[in-house]
């Protein structure tokens, strides 16, 4: 693996030799992958390499063949006058739609070009999209991230899709959802050292009540068999003008959730087990074999060793707004 700083004058450095250890991560719910490195420090000695880093400058990280895997903006730099390390924590570009809010109506537009027009009004480079094709209308004033979600929200009720953004080379992309399935089928036998499966229902909802814009209800949606296993949780919701309102309330419903963690070996081949991709597990032990969606991963390089922590989810979701 490379890593690379870019400073404020566009020079590149190579600053490989000089880490220590890092991690590489992400989930859906943080948005932003992350770079945390280790760099080893050694002030006294003349003729060790000594890179000056400023937060707002950038972090590359590269497999050995060159291929860029991140790039990410320094956060924070974190030094002790004991220490003969420092670390250094990054974030990808989406960090400026979190960090930011707007104030935009969008009219009879796209996914795909309210994206756009969020990025454009935040200086966020815009790469890929699919073509949704459905048309949104909506006003919305706070975080711009929030803004994305709901956009993904409304094409979720009208299509059954599941988007997200992430960040590819510098460029925003808007992606499918669970589409990528990571290459190497990840096995007990070969390679995973932990594994833990959980089911709860701690997220669980049985019943949707509709109301109109004035608090009046006009309808209602409910789970009778989850409703007799689980018990009564019920939810508000207050009919919006372009969705089908029972449609929307369906989509709200859901029972016993099953989670898992795994810990694993990683390696060349699973730079793709990342968050918002699929991954193939057979797990004997747990009996967790087939396909799961990737909610949250953190790769460890230290010592010359990858390893890799996942958390898995059995249903592919959409974070909701204000998370």
């Amino acid at each position: 693996m490379i890593i690379t700083h870019i400073d404020r004058n566009h020079k590149e450095t190579d600053i490989t030799k000089i880490v220590q250890d890092y991690k590489w991560a992400g989930s859906i719910r943080e948005v932003s992958r992350k770079l945390e490195i280790t760099v080893v420090q050694s002030p006294h000695d003349p003729y060790f390499p000594k890179v000056a880093f400023r937060n707002g400058e950038m972090l590359r990280l590269s497999d050995d063949n060159k291929n860029e895997l991140y790039q990410g903006y320094i956060r924070s730099i974190e030094k002790s006058d004991q220490g003969k390390s420092f670390k250094l924590a990054s974030s990808d570009g989406t960090i400026y739609l979190t960090k930011s809010e707007i104030a935009k109506t969008f009219s009879k537009m796209k996914a795909e070009d309210i994206v756009k027009s969020i990025c454009t009004e935040l200086g966020v480079s815009f790469g890929t999209s699919p073509n949704t094709s459905t048309k949104h209308t909506f006003a919305h004033s706070g975080s711009a991230y929030d803004a994305i979600l709901d956009t993904f929200k409304r094409l979720k009720n009208t299509t059954k899709k599941i988007y997200m953004i992430r960040m590819s080379k510098g460029k925003l992309n808007m992606i499918e959802k669970g589409s990528t399935v990571a290459k190497r089928l990840n096995t007990s036998v070969e390679h995973i050292s932990e594994s833990v499966y959980q089911q709860d229902i701690e997220d669980a909802v049985t019943s949707v009540i509709i109301v109109d814009d004035k608090g009046n209800r006009i309808g209602e949606v409910k789970d009778s068999e989850n409703i007799r296993l689980f018990g009564m949780t019920q939810k508000i919701y207050r009919k919006e003008k372009d969705q089908n309102a029972n449609t929307v309330a369906k989509n709200m419903l859901t029972g016993e959730r099953q989670k898992a963690t795994i810990n694993m070996i990683g390696g060349k081949n699973t730079y793709d087990v990342i968050a918002g991709n699929a991954v193939l597990i057979k797990d004997t032990h747990t009996g967790l074999v087939g396909v799961f969606f990737i909610d949250a991963d953190t790769h460890t390089f230290q010592d010359g060793f990858h390893s890799i922590s996942l958390e898995l989810a059995f249903e592919n979701t959409l974070e909701e707004a204000g998370g």
